[in-house]
């Protein structure tokens, strides 16, 4: 099946379950998507990969969408949890009468991690750290009590399995995965390092009786031959030549639309380079739009922090 095909076919299942909120949330799903798969083939030191951050308020949906993605995605390219806590990074070690088990860091073993609220985080210091770093760079070191019950042996496996370093009690790996996730609470978009890692996705419509009544009763539905063509394009490497889109100058006329701050160009950069995979083309007046969307959501996190 055609890219493009492909995509508008998700796209179209999310717009005709959810109406514009769901057609919002399947591109913006399919650009993070697009990206992981980018940056899991690259050898460039860019970030390319993008993660999303879905903000409005309570019982629209964020949840729901986001399950629906995780089931999209499925088990083996997505740990979909409930809330952020230190075994996504750090994974675990069981003793058992037999043996001592480990259990590597999901955020080390799938492409894609999905939570569906992201819970106490900002009260944790650490934890917040300890994203940050993996949303950003990408080499995360943890330290982890029960490492010491591991086998010189069993850090040799880990070492060749995953690429986890294990030493003193502490592991070091370097992550590549994309994080979905969502919050009703604005608390989060008050700590501006964790704002700038992730793409925000506000509905660009107001949430009202008549997104409800057109949505009422509907259930997402979608051809099985269309999740096993997307299951395999993960796994497929991309076109070698789609990094040039990096180098391609912005439009003079995104200029031209606000403050287009250094993270909105690469912002738009990885709009341009997710699309060209999904074999879209994007006029300028898409991008114009983009651009538009993106610091429509910059003005919103300001009003938020203001008050």
């Amino acid at each position: 099946m055609d890219k493009a095909i492909l995509y508008n076919n998700i796209v179209r299942a999310f717009e005709e379950s959810y109406g514009w909120l769901g057609r919002q949330f399947g591109e913006e799903f399919l650009h993070v998507v697009a990206t992981q798969i980018i940056q899991q083939h690259s050898i460039t030191k860019q970030r390319i990969r993008s993660h999303l951050l879905l903000v409005w308020e309570p019982g629209w949906f964020k949840s729901t969408l986001l399950r629906i993605a995780a089931d999209l995605l499925g088990e083996q390219n997505c740990a979909y949890i409930s809330d952020i806590t230190p075994a996504v990074f750090r994974g675990t070690v069981t003793k058992t009468e037999d043996a001592v088990e480990f259990v590597p860091p999901a955020c080390k073993t799938t492409p894609f991690i999905v939570v569906t609220e992201m819970g106490s985080l900002t009260t944790s210091k650490g934890l917040l750290q300890l994203l940050l770093i993996t949303l950003e760079e990408g080499i995360v070191t943890v330290g982890l009590a029960s490492l010491a019950k591991l086998t010189e042996f069993q850090r040799l496996q880990i070492a060749q399995m995953y690429n986890i370093q294990i030493s003193n009690g502490r592991m070091t790996y370097r992550t590549t995965s994309s994080f979905l996730c969502a919050t009703y609470d604005e608390s989060y978009l008050t700590d501006f390092a964790l704002v700038n890692r992730f793409d925000i996705m506000i509905p660009r419509k107001e949430l009202n009786n008549e997104l409800a009544s057109m949505v009422d009763g509907n259930e997402f539905d979608i051809q099985n031959s269309v999740v096993e063509a997307f299951r395999d394009i993960i796994r497929r490497a991309p076109p070698d030549d789609l990094l040039t889109i990096w180098k391609t100058k912005l439009p003079k006329s995104i200029f031209q639309v606000g403050n287009i701050n250094p993270r909105i160009m690469r912002s738009l950069k990885s709009y341009m380079l997710s699309m060209a995979f999904w074999e879209k083309n994007v006029t300028e007046d898409a991008l114009l739009d983009r651009a538009k969307y993106l610091l429509y959501t910059q003005a919103y996190i300001k009003d938020r922090l203001s008050k």
